[in-house]
């Protein structure tokens, strides 16, 4: 990448005139400093005729410091004041020196300091005068003072001078360069301070002279000294460590930068090339054969010498400008002098002086005069983005166009990204924070107390972050403790702070405001608002609270119980791993639709729920409106707010419905696999409101209507008015008091209303309805129906109505009330049955006692020919009482026969309970119903219940056991529900067809396929080949479960998963089978299950061919495709396979820990 600019040209002399030798320097506190010596004409402020020192102070940006203005360096003004040289202080202060020709006697270096405020005091003369030229300044921070060099002319021959001093004090330290006995004139110096403690040498003197031997100059030598404190000549002890040619003259110059505590590199115009050689501080030697490095040289021909050379330590290396016929080179170099760019100033002039410096954050500033005017321009030689720790004074950083990393520290700092995504860190102070191009972060990670801070508002409040502005800045960083950050109106990044996943980074709030925001709790009880945009949440650690705001937003709550809102729009939403999850919409406008085993967007409807997609959550919130809100395979928690709710726990146990402030809360038991036993009357704190099916363990609260299952469902209410509705099944209904509504749906029902006036519904088949007190409608619906009253026929009335309901009303006092009874058939008066047609009371004579002469007696249809009293029956036989595994439906069982005293009676057969669906009745014949529901590995029997009553309406109820025989091998096909199918022993072939299926293998070699429908596979024993299904409609799980003790256990039951998508499927590993103590501490007290499955620790898997630390217990070999379980995790035992796998195209080509899940 090419040297680029990163100022314009900028005109540092401000007036016209003479202006010669400038210098540059970096200063503390973002700043530089640029002196040279410029004639003082009329329009120059300062009022005298000859060359003065003058100086400039700029920010690191370019900008000029305060009013721009240049000063005057020197105090002492008769005669020329030439060659300036600078060096910063570690206080922010700087010391200029410079050749003084003052007095007639010769020339002199003169000194003077400044610091943020201004120059201090009078300039001081350093040395003797004499013409002491080409003054050289550097400062040790180890020492606290300054060094200098000069070369001293008036002697025979010219020697060095070096020296030391203290700022303010009138302290100085002189060594010189010993006069040899023979010619030897002093050509150049260099001082290097030491910069860095613990070093045996601590500065390094340098000095060119020439050499002579018998009366003919040789050439120059370059040496190296490092004098004791009280020594006065550098001589003693020197070593040459680089020689010059003889036609090098005036053009010699030597110069220093330093590239480590140990390590100088000295560079130098050798005659024929600009040179450089690495000088080790602590033992300097002489200069070997390969030591010389070639930094630069003239085309061949050329007569271009390098002059007025300067150098500059980079971040990486260092830098070197000098002139070169009208032209200025910039050339950069790798610490061991390997050129790495160059960028040149064409066209400046012949004898152009230059001087570079570098920023601490690796940029360059060259400035250089042509004698008219002195310019300065910005230079970027990085190539690679920088990683930058502050000071305690005002830094002022720039980054490059790539990613960089700008610490600030303790001072006002100004900090700038500039190209790339960086991050910005301004430390404690008020800083000025420039992201610039790019997605940068300001952050605060670092912080020793909370932050606040808002990039609408474009500024921090508290802690580190006071006193903070912010433009460009797209993404904050909080602290480990309770910070608040806010977003803008772009797509921002906002983390709460805190190692991630760690357990600390305080209880944080993040708005995003308005754009695609992303918001990261990470450790601690955080609240995050994503509001305008389709924003992205992650919970971390801690009890989180997620509010996306409106669009469609992603929500993921993490590790521990969160509360997720996903607001309008269609929202993923992900409770991650945490035991109490809940999912609110008490927020919606709408009534909302929420079911939490969905897992699609297509049906979580209504409000804010529209389209949302949730997974992991437990809990539901619902709206202030009429919600229907269901759960999943887990104990549940489910409040349904204001409104009339509908509630479902579908499946798991002890879930917790509470129906909110409705007037008729529903709980909803349609899809129970089994049947239920609910009463709302059982509420208490110790006491589960529901047995039985998916109410096991319910606990329900605030909730007046229950929904029962398909199957024989037991429903009783509670002290308001009820709506019970038993829907398919033997159902037992329960009103208790109040006016309730009871429905019996289809099946043989029995419905008590208890007190007050009730609704009684039967619905399909035969029902039996019991009013209880109050005036109860009673309506039997299809089939043979009786109600029941609690009195004697005598204590009623029965009138039949125009529309042919009867009015049945009870005399007593404050009992069963004035009946209306539709579509019954039969009604039971003290324990005995009658056809309600046979005792209905004349309007005449109301008193049953003494019937109409013409009203027959209904123990004896014909008073002319009395038969024998119609006994009741007294026994069922059936025919036959086996069945085998998948038996076709209507499959016959057996036929119903029955026992009765009464000769030619005729009677009605009623199945009471059907084995949850497996058998029916046709007529007096027992046939099978769902042959895919015989599975003599689930259940080798099944009970049923049949019901007999003549024609006069008595009853005999008998149960029979239904054997299932064993077919092994088993080969069947699903269906379009949800099966389950278990193999035996031998090699099954099991489909599921539609359906969120469970098939199990067991032993054998067997081969299973799921087809359609999100399907859970376990082989079992045996070399099993597992299929699920392809694409997002066929969510699979593939269940291992046998324990691969030994290699040669594992190579008997090596399965082959034939369909693997990692995009949509999951393995499943039981926890008693894949096991150690490491992974049974991490699933301690998460209950595993099928149903319950928990997320692998992403440190348990590894890609690969073996084990590579101590917790890699599950390995994949994405080359072979074969999966492997490693016990110890380390590789020190044999890892055994567990499975090869094929991969579905288009869904990745490996696997990785999200796959994985515990059972």
């Amino acid at each position: 990448m090419a040297i680029t600019t990163w100022t314009n040209e900028i005109r540092v002399s401000p007036w016209a005139g003479s202006h010669l030798s400038p210098y540059v320097t970096t200063l503390t506190g973002g700043r530089l400093l640029i002196v040279w010596a410029g004639d003082n004409d009329a329009d120059d402020g300062f009022g005298d005729a000859d060359h003065g020192i003058h100086g400039r102070l700029f920010h690191a940006d370019g900008a000029p410091v305060g009013d721009g203005a240049a000063f005057l360096v020197n105090t002492t003004k008769s005669g020329e004041q030439l060659r300036p040289e600078a060096v910063g202080l570690p206080n922010g202060g700087y010391a200029v020196v410079w050749e003084d020709y003052s007095s007639d006697a010769g020339s002199a270096v003169r000194s003077r300091y400044g610091n943020a405020g201004g120059l201090l005091g009078a300039d001081e003369q350093w040395d003797n005068v004499g013409q002491s030229v080409r003054p050289r300044v550097d400062y040790s921070a180890t020492e606290g003072r300054f060094y200098l060099s000069s070369n001293y002319l008036n002697s025979s021959p010219p020697w060095a001078q070096f020296g030391a001093r203290y700022v303010a004090v009138d302290s100085a330290t002189s060594w010189q360069v010993g006069s040899p006995a023979t010619q030897g004139k002093v050509i150049d110096t260099a001082v290097s301070a030491s910069k860095w403690s613990g070093q045996g040498q601590q500065r390094l003197f340098f000095w060119a002279r020439e050499e002579w031997s018998n009366g003919v100059m040789t050439g120059y030598g370059i040496y190296a000294g490092s004098p004791p404190e009280n020594s006065s000549d550098v001589s003693a002890g020197a070593i040459k460590v680089a020689s010059a040619g003889t036609g090098v003259s005036n053009d010699l110059r030597i110069r220093t930068v330093d590239l480590s505590a140990d390590q100088v590199m000295l560079v130098w115009f050798d005659g024929i090339k600009l040179a450089g050689r690495v000088i080790n501080r602590s033992s300097p030697q002489q200069e070997g054969p390969s030591d010389r490095i070639e930094l630069w040289r003239p085309a061949p021909g050329s007569s271009l010498v390098p002059k007025h050379i300067t150098v500059a330590k980079m971040l990486d290396g260092f830098a070197v400008t000098f002139s070169a016929g009208p032209d200025i080179r910039v050339i950069t170099y790798d610490s061991a002098g390997v050129k790495k760019d160059e960028h040149v100033f064409s066209g400046v002039g012949a004898g152009a002086e230059a001087s570079i410096a570098a920023l601490p954050d690796g940029r360059l500033l060259i400035t250089w005069s042509a004698g008219t005017v002195v310019k300065a321009q910005g230079l970027d030689p990085r190539t690679a983005g920088v990683n930058l720790d502050g000071t305690t004074d005002n830094d002022h950083y720039m980054g490059t166009g790539f990613v960089d990393v700008l610490r600030g520290g303790s001072g006002n700092d100004t900090l700038s990204g500039n190209n790339g995504d960086d991050v910005l860190e301004g430390g404690a102070g008020a800083d000025k924070l420039q992201g610039d191009i790019g997605f940068d972060f300001a952050t605060y990670a670092t912080a020793a107390a909370a932050v606040k801070a808002d990039l609408k508002l474009g500024r921090g409040m508290e802690g580190d972050a006071n006193g903070d502005t912010f433009s460009g800045i797209e993404a904050l960083v909080g602290s480990l403790f309770n910070d608040e950050l806010g977003g803008d109106d772009n797509d921002n990044e906002l983390r709460g702070g805190g190692t991630s996943g760690g357990t600390n980074g305080g209880n944080d709030t993040l708005d995003g405001y308005r754009g695609n925001d992303k918001l990261i709790g990470e450790g601690g009880d955080d609240k995050l608002y994503g509001r305008e945009g389709l924003d992205t949440l992650y919970g971390g650690t801690g009890a989180d609270r997620l509010d996306g705001g409106s669009e469609a937003d992603r929500l993921e709550g993490g590790s521990e119980d969160d509360t997720l809102i996903g607001g309008a729009g269609a929202d993923y939403i992900d409770g991650g791993a945490g035991d109490r999850d809940i999912v609110d919409y008490s927020g919606s406008a709408e009534a909302v639709d929420v079911a939490l085993i969905r897992l699609d967007r297509t049906t979580n409807i209504g409000g804010d729920a529209e389209g949302d997609l949730i997974s992991n959550v437990e809990d539901i919130q619902g709206s202030a409106f009429n919600d229907r809100l269901a759960g999943n395979g887990v104990a549940n928690r489910i409040y349904g707010g204001a409104g009339n709710d509908t509630l479902a726990g579908y499946g798991g146990d002890a879930d917790y419905l509470d129906g909110g402030t409705g007037d008729h809360d529903v709980v909803d038991y349609t899809l129970s696999a089994e049947s239920v036993d609910v009463n709302l009357h059982r509420i208490s704190d110790n006491e589960s409101t529901g047995i039985g099916g998916d109410a096991q363990g319910d606990f329900i609260r605030n909730v007046e209507d229950i929904l029962g299952s398909a199957f024989n469902d037991r429903l009783a209410g509670n002290g308001v008015a009820n709506t019970i509705d038993g829907q398919g099944g033997v159902d037992t209904l329960y009103g208790h008091a109040e006016a309730d509504t009871l429905r019996g749906g289809e099946g043989d029902d029995w419905l008590d209303g208890g007190a007050d006036g009730d609704s009684l519904e039967g619905g399909g088949d035969n029902d039996t309805l019991i009013g209880g007190r109050g005036n109860d409608s009673l309506d039997g619906g299809s089939g043979e129906n009786v109600a029941v009253f609690s009195g004697a026929l005598s204590n009623y009335t029965v009138h039949r109505r125009s529309d042919g309901s009867y009015l049945i009303t009870d005399r007593r006092a404050d009992e069963d009330g004035a009946d209306v009874l539709k579509n019954v058939q039969f009604v039971e008066f003290g324990g005995q049955r009658y056809a309600i047609d046979q005792v209905v009371t004349d309007p005449n004579n109301p008193d049953p006692n003494n019937p109409d002469p013409n009203n027959p007696d209904p123990n004896n249809p014909d008073p002319n020919n009395p038969s024998t009293p119609d006994g009741p029956p007294t026994g069922i036989s059936l025919s036959g009482t086996t069945v085998k595994e998948y038996d076709a439906a209507d499959t016959l069982v057996g036929t119903l026969s029955t026992t009765d005293p009464t000769p030619n009676d005729s009677f009605t057969y009623r199945l009471l309970t059907n084995a949850d669906g497996r058998f029916k009745l046709v007529g007096n014949q027992i046939l099978v119903a769902d042959g895919f529901r015989l599975d003599h590995e689930q259940a080798a029997s099944h009970r049923i219940a049949v019901q007999v009553a003549d024609r006069k309406g008595a009853i005999y109820s008998r149960e029979f056991v239904i054997s299932v025989n064993n077919i092994d091998p088993e080969s069947t096909a699903g269906t379009a529900g949800n099966d389950v199918f278990k193999g035996g022993a031998l090699g099954d072939t099991l489909s599921g067809g539609l359906g969120n299926d469970r098939l199990f293998g067991q032993g054998g070699n067997d081969t299973l396929k799921g087809e359609a429908g999100n399907d859970t596979l376990g082989g079992g024993e045996g070399k099993d080949k597992l299929t699920g299904g392809k694409g997002s409609g066929s969510r699979d799980a593939f269940v291992f479960d046998v324990k691969l003790t030994s290699k040669s256990v594992a190579n008997q039951h090596k399965d082959q998963i034939l369909d693997f998508g990692p995009k949509y499927d999951s393995i499943f590993f039981d926890d008693a089978a894949f096991t150690n103590k490491t992974i049974a501490k991490y699933l301690k007290n998460k209950g595993a299950s099928l149903d319950k499955p928990v997320k692998m620790k992403a440190s348990f898997f590894k890609v690969g061919d073996k084990a590579a630390d101590k917790d890699d217990f599950f390995i994949y070999n994405a080359r072979t495709k074969k999966l492997y379980f490693d016990v110890d995790g380390s590789g020190s035992k044999a890892m055994v396979e567990i499975a090869s796998l094929k991969l579905q195209k288009g869904e990745g080509t490996t696997l990785t820990a999200s796959d994985f899940f515990f059972v």
